[in-house]
């Protein structure tokens, strides 16, 4: 199960406020620009794993982002290829190539640095593989690998589990994960074992395009 954050688009929890504008130049390429203002007085988030999750920021971040999608054979169908880089004004920096094998099998290549410092760097790659009624992810990166299985139980309910292990460390732990549906709703419950961190999330459609979005986390730490 990835963070209910992912889960959700990705969406950025902040205290604070976030503007975002995005120009597509062509069917293929776009970028977008990003700028998010915390509240005055936040002091971001005391717990140290949480410190690479989003909603950390502390001060003022601007974020630029491009993607360029390739190999497009149908617009109902995923592109073959996208890329996508990113990089922030705390210099940050963000790369992900995804590429689509067959229908049921994605390759994803990662590499994420949090400052100038490249021995800071995490790089990695995941294989997605799906099936009928499950989704398999296999990842490896430096210095950890990992498993992520989902598995539908019921025409309204998926439940799941991600097994990860940190080498350098000698450490492994597992994290659980469910998600529900009754009829338009979508409802996400998610352990994170690592953040010791629990994340409910209710995503609720408007209409097309449009979506509500509830998430609550709490952490024990």
């Amino acid at each position: 199960m990835n963070s209910v954050v992912m889960i959700t688009g990705r969406m950025d929890f902040i205290k604070g406020f976030k503007f975002d504008f995005s120009l597509p130049l062509s069917e293929y390429f776009n970028f977008s620009h990003s700028w998010a203002i915390p509240n005055s007085g936040t002091e971001g988030d005391k717990n140290p794993f949480n410190s690479l999750m989003p909603g950390s920021m502390s001060k003022p971040t601007y974020t630029f982002t491009t993607q360029l999608v390739r190999d497009v054979k149908s617009p109902t169908e995923h592109p073959g290829t996208i890329m996508l880089g990113k990089f922030d004004s705390e210099g940050k920096v963000e790369a992900i190539l995804l590429k689509n094998i067959n229908n049921n099998i994605n390759l994803r290549f990662t590499g994420s640095f949090q400052s100038s410092n490249v021995e800071q760097g995490v790089m990695g790659a995941d294989i997605d593989i799906e099936g009928k009624n499950s989704m398999t992810v296999l990842r490896l990166g430096l210095g950890h690998f990992g498993l992520n299985f989902m598995q539908r139980v019921h025409r309204n309910l998926m439940l799941g589990f991600d097994y990860s292990n940190l080498t350098a460390q000698k450490m492994s732990f597992f994290s659980y994960g469910m998600k529900g549906f009754w009829g338009k709703h979508t409802m996400f419950a998610q352990y994170i074992a690592l953040q010791d961190q629990m994340n409910l999330a209710y995503v609720a459609p408007i209409k097309k395009g449009t979506s509500f979005v509830s998430h609550w986390r709490y952490d024990r730490r």
